[in-house]
């Protein structure tokens, strides 16, 4: 087994670093031939079912399809299987690989992949969220939960994130879970910000599971430290009032080949989540962030969510604002709670050399 197809959630090019990047790369690196999936949205007819193969250490597939709009149409999934098994069946030929893994890390791909021979009790599902609750109306939800069950009923083994995920996968996931990218995080270099005080800062998405009235009562609780936000949004008119606020500092998205440097620049890492009864897509939420900042071994003040409950002994996790606030005061007082990371147990390398494994056939 040397050919591994990951099929995205994301594109490569993203502004998020997603789990499927961190595989891809480290694959690479122990000595697997990578092809990245993605699916391109178009509503050029000529472009459907084509695809663009960039070759490289981690090769692109880039399949064109329809937008899902939602999962307002089934006909419109129908669709997208068709022509992304066609293209999956033309580039299999091209490169001539006979026997490949496919890696599928949402639930769309997986009547398309199913019917590829290639692929032929070598597919593997990479569960890292809970994907039915990205859905945004019941029609799209039942399409997806169509479409998951499926993915769950043809894989050969099937990894998870959380053990909250257990139920969901009938109790049949391997748990490995997100890591640190250590080549890249090892030669970080700190990023000196204009401030007297300390550099309090999130970098992730700032989408709908974000609490931002705690940013803003963090940086009016903390006027003399920097408030540093990164990362994409889909709050912009949220993100420009919170901008306003003298200490607050929002850069947008990163590089992600600069990002390891304004990880290094925090003095506190902070994940300002909002509760899983307002957002109940947190129980399931495997948060790269956590390790990257533990990483650098400054104080980590996180509000409450399933992930961080078991590490509360080396993280201060809020059950309030208040709580939140105060955290932070200790977090800058005092520093991070006594700790000792175990750097290689939580690094991406590790995580896939034991997926490897797996996908070999070696653990189970």
């Amino acid at each position: 087994m040397n050919d591994i197809f990951i099929f995205s959630m994301l594109k490569w090019n993203s502004s998020l670093l997603h789990r499927s990047h961190m595989l891809a790369k480290y694959f690479k690196k122990h000595g697997q031939n990578v092809f990245y999936v993605e699916k391109s949205n178009t509503f050029n007819p000529i472009k459907w079912g084509k695809y663009k193969l960039i070759s490289g250490d981690v090769s692109r597939l880039i399949i064109y399809g329809l937008p899902y709009l939602k999962g307002r149409s089934k006909f419109v999934f129908k669709l997208n299987d068709i022509f992304i098994k066609n293209a999956l069946k033309k580039v299999l030929n091209e490169t001539k690989i006979k026997n490949a893994v496919a890696l599928i890390s949402t639930p769309h791909w997986s009547y398309a992949v199913d019917d590829i021979d290639k692929f032929d009790e070598n597919i593997f599902y990479d569960v890292s969220d809970d994907y039915i609750a990205f859905a945004e109306n019941k029609k799209w939800a039942e399409l997806l939960s169509q479409y998951e069950k499926h993915a769950i009923e043809i894989s050969k083994e099937i990894f998870i994130t959380i053990d909250s995920l257990q139920e969901k996968v009938k109790n049949r996931g391997i748990l490995i879970e997100n890591g640190v990218d250590l080549d890249s995080f090892k030669n970080a270099k700190r990023i000196e910000f204009e401030t007297e005080g300390k550099v309090i800062g999130f970098i992730g998405g700032l989408y709908n599971w974000i609490d931002y009235d705690l940013i803003v009562k963090t940086a009016k609780a903390n006027p003399d430290d920097l408030i540093l936000l990164i990362g994409p949004t889909s709050a912009d008119t949220i993100m420009e009032m919170i901008s306003k606020i003298d200490n607050v500092k929002y850069v947008g998205s990163i590089d992600k080949g600069e990002i390891h440097n304004y990880y290094a620049s925090l003095d506190v890492g902070i994940i300002p989540f909002l509760p899983e009864d307002k957002y109940p897509r947190l129980k399931t939420v495997n948060s790269n962030k956590v390790y990257q900042y533990l990483f650098f071994d400054y104080p980590v003040v996180t509000t409450k969510f399933t992930q961080v409950e078991k590490i509360s002994d080396v993280i201060y996790v809020s059950d309030s604002h208040n709580e939140f606030l105060k955290n932070i005061g200790i977090a800058k007082s005092t520093g991070s709670k006594e700790r000792k990371i175990d750097l290689k147990s939580i690094s991406w390398e590790t995580k896939a050399i034991e997926m490897i494994h797996v996908l070999r056939g070696e653990i189970k």
